[in-house]
């Protein structure tokens, strides 16, 4: 879990480079398309990565003699689909981030996805139970939309036009 967070949270490093490295490569293709051909290039960096490490597998059992196990199809697919449903989120995650900014894009990516998943948990796989546990989980669920209410006021305070300026203060009265 340690290693899947630290990777998670550098994903979007390659395509925030990139994108500095080659401010003018194509003039007519926005921040967010050339964002998009690094990630294309993660997704297909991912796929030769797992079926790489099948052939290995399975070339390793062979020269090994042994019985080479294929994956069956049932267990194919709902990893098939999780793969397709990650990149679904890494590519609107990327319009955030180029629309808000990556500070505010990604924290409120990163908070949406942890909103997600601890509906599923409660939901889904009712992994909570217990009276105390759910006033537990209700209450992090609260500070989670709460800290996501905070960060997107926070865009739009930043985006206003800044106050007017108060009237200096009088002089004061000088004796005679």
């Amino acid at each position: 879990a340690l290693y899947a967070g630290c990777m998670y949270g550098v994903q979007f490093l390659p395509c925030a480079i990139y994108v500095i490295r080659h401010p003018d490569t194509d003039p007519a293709a926005g921040a967010l398309l050339r964002r998009m051909r690094v990630t294309l290039a993660q997704f297909l960096g991912s796929f030769c990565g797992a079926v790489g490490i099948y052939a290995a597998y399975a070339l390793g059992a062979q020269w090994r003699r042994l019985a080479v196990h294929a994956v069956p199809l049932e267990a194919m697919l709902p990893s098939i689909g999780a793969g397709l449903l990650w990149g679904v989120s890494t590519v609107c995650t990327m319009v955030a981030i180029d629309t808000l900014g990556f500070g505010i894009g990604y924290a409120l990516s990163s908070n949406g996805a942890f909103l997600v998943s601890i509906l599923w948990s409660l939901f889904g796989y009712n992994e909570i139970r217990g009276r105390r546990n759910l006033s537990l989980f209700c209450a992090a669920a609260l500070c989670n939309v709460t800290a996501s209410c905070l960060i997107a006021a926070q865009r739009s305070l930043a985006s206003a036009p800044p106050p007017l300026p108060s009237p200096p203060p009088p002089s004061p009265l000088l004796p005679s």
